[in-house]
């Protein structure tokens, strides 16, 4: 219609915009306007956000496999940034649900794997987390995601050994990903290895100087070997780098 008026006061032509003086093809037109213009701003509702979207085109296609993992990919944002450990139980629970759908409709979904693995995580169901992201491990061995949450898993699980053996999985994948090196430095202090913990630890600091992780590991291992000179050299280069408040 705006093509027709603009042919008429740009163009001078008088032929198009006569054909909207026609009451058949009035007839026409309107209504499928009107009903156009419905849907649309109906439609616009569910543009809120991306999981109000999502769960309004799940409702017509509850089947798709994308649209599951989608939704339960988006809430988990929601779910990390909740403080209230009920509602976050009960986000991670809707979460869970549609992503095991997902897997259910489609069994190799990779990153649905994954983000279960996220969820069980954040609400402490370490043995589920550590199944899925075995899982997705065995849907691509060289996920480099997926090994770094079961290292980190390992880790705040006290599974030193299990923790060593992923980070290091992760070093052949990202040999220059400094923050590898220190979690393996972290894993030897808690184990009580000092002279291998000191030794990824230079290699971290030789990756980023700036990394105060590296710095804190080399501080408690040289404390814990009652080489205090050393370990005074780190504390003060913790205190150099660290942020001025």
């Amino acid at each position: 219609m705006i093509a027709l008026f603009i042919e008429q006061w740009v163009w001078k032509k008088e032929e198009g915009v006569a054909v909207l003086k026609n009451v058949k093809t009035l007839v026409l037109i309107i209504p499928i306007c009107l009903a156009g213009a419905i849907i649309t701003i109906n439609r616009n509702n569910d543009w809120k956000d991306s999981a109000t979207l999502y769960a309004a085109d799940l409702e017509k296609t509850p089947n798709d496999a994308r649209l599951n993992y989608y939704l339960g990919d988006e809430l988990i944002t929601n779910m990390l940034a909740e403080h209230d450990p009920v509602q976050r139980n009960l986000i991670a629970q809707d979460i869970i649900g549609y992503l095991q759908k997902a897997i259910a409709i489609y069994p190799v979904y990779e990153k649905a794997h994954i983000d279960l693995g996220i969820t069980y995580t954040n609400i402490s169901l370490f043995d589920s987390a550590e199944f899925y992201y075995l899982r997705s491990l065995q849907i691509n061995p060289n996920n480099l995601l997926s090994i770094n949450k079961l290292a980190h898993l390992y880790f705040i699980t006290e599974k030193y050994h299990q923790a060593i053996e992923y980070n290091k999985r992760a070093l052949v994948l990202n040999p220059d990903y400094m923050f590898t090196y220190s979690n393996i430095g972290v894993c030897y202090e808690h184990l009580g290895k000092f002279d291998s913990a000191i030794l990824y630890a230079y290699v971290a600091i030789n990756v980023d100087p700036k990394f105060l992780g590296s710095y804190e590991i080399l501080a408690n291992c040289y404390k814990a070997l009652g080489k205090y000179d050393s370990a005074s050299k780190y504390d003060a280069l913790l205190k150099e780098y660290a942020p001025r408040q």
